[in-house]
């Protein structure tokens, strides 16, 4: 890339620590309980988004990733040292230092200790009549009590298990598309969706023929509302709109779009995966149809999720077979991964605002020393109002002179 004399564009990806009930933190570093702590820094380009490639050896190593290196060797330092620890394990420069928790996140000890009797000899069918079964049946309903919970749901009935939130959002959009398939063939999206959203969209304009309006959003990344009065039609039959983007952190009215859609009798998803135990979410105060819950964001394992089906709503059959999940996904339950979403719900309800402000001070932290070495940067995201207070923002683009 060509610049002019004594200027050039360096392109840094700072993946950035986003915990929802933040066990695996910089206060923990000199403990030795957290094993996968990465920063990557490279300098694709921006269209390479989330590679997970592996530190360049330092031989062939820009010098832009030393800078990187050095600053976020400080930012350890100085938040263990804010945080109380000795911070003997952020000096391993052997580990990299993970900061990609909007991709994924570890297993909580405490999800751990709720899986470990499954690994250990426990077992059963939730659907057999025996003892076995029936424990196995309990275990299943107080995870999915736990989960309304803190989803703030009138019942735990409307909780609905599934495998993450690629299948949850593809249940939500596909089922509702199939019910109105003959009546009311258009779907209001924004452009800024996750892209299991606008796979789903694009599948269902391309093989089915529906009409796809997607809403821009405004200088914080968010929706206005008024511009979703604009697009609703008298044949549109579902609005997904995301709560909190993966990108920015901006957090969307989700109460105010899910009521301008209920005026016109329209169904509301909303794909919450990135917003869930990060920042308050209360069904019981916003009118959503349906809501996705993606488990891996919350510390426990991949492969488990939830869709929140309000009572009332249709929603057809996604997997068939016996009469699992209410008779509206077949497959016998995985006890372990449900019970590890429970619990890390449960660790969510109770111990949010602790962790709420220790993650703000962390993010000021990184934001403020970013500042200091980099007065040109720009936050990409909202500065000020509803945001995830975690999320910085994936990618940070300096201009600096030499």
């Amino acid at each position: 890339m060509q610049h002019d004399a004594g200027e050039y564009c360096v392109c840094v990806r700072v993946y950035v620590c986003v915990c929802v009930y933040n066990v695996y933190n910089l206060k923990r570093c000199s403990t030795g309980e957290h094993a996968t702590w990465a920063a990557w820094t490279e300098d694709p380009p921006l269209s390479r988004r989330k590679s997970a490639v592996a530190p360049r050896p330092p031989s062939s190593a820009p010098a832009t990733q030393s800078f990187a290196r050095i600053f976020l060797q400080k930012f350890v330092a100085e938040s263990c040292a804010m945080e109380g620890s000795k911070g003997e394990r952020c000096d391993d420069e052997k580990k990299p230092i993970y900061l990609d928790y909007n991709a994924t996140t570890p297993l909580d000890p405490a999800v751990c200790s709720a899986m470990l009797p499954y690994l250990q000899g426990r077992f059963g069918n939730p659907s057999s009549g025996h003892w076995y079964g029936v424990k196995e049946k309990e275990a299943v309903e107080t995870a999915r009590a736990r989960v309304a919970a803190l989803l703030g749901a009138a019942d735990p009935s409307e909780i609905i298990f599934t495998s993450g939130g690629t299948e949850s959002v593809n249940w939500a959009i596909k089922a509702t598309a199939e019910r109105f398939k003959t009546t009311h063939k258009h779907i209001i999206t924004s452009k800024v969706e996750h892209v299991v959203v606008l796979e789903c969209c694009k599948y269902l304009q391309e093989v089915h023929g529906f009409e796809v309006t997607y809403l821009p959003v405004d200088e914080t990344g968010r929706v206005n509302p008024e511009s979703l009065r604009t697009a609703l039609r008298d044949d549109t039959c579902l609005v997904s709109i995301m709560h909190a983007n993966n990108e920015t952190g901006s957090i969307n009215d989700i109460t105010a779009l899910a009521t301008i859609a209920h005026e016109r009798g329209v169904l509301f998803h909303t794909d919450a995966s990135q917003s869930v135990g990060k920042v308050t979410v209360d069904l019981a105060q916003s009118p959503v149809d349906f809501l996705t819950v993606a488990g891996h964001k919350l510390y426990c394992p991949a492969g488990v999720g939830a869709l929140f089906v309000r009572r009332g709503c249709t929603l057809g059959k996604w997997m068939h077979g016996a009469g699992h999940e209410a008779g509206r996904r077949a497959g016998t339950e995985n006890t372990m991964h449900l019970v590890a979403l429970g619990e890390a719900c449960l660790q969510c309800q109770e111990h949010a605002q602790e962790h709420e402000s220790h993650l703000k001070r962390m993010r000021d932290l990184l934001h403020s020393l970013l500042l200091a070495k980099l007065p040109g940067l720009r936050l990409n995201g909202p500065v000020e109002g509803p945001h995830t207070q975690k999320i910085i923002g994936e990618k940070f683009v300096y201009n600096i002179n030499c």
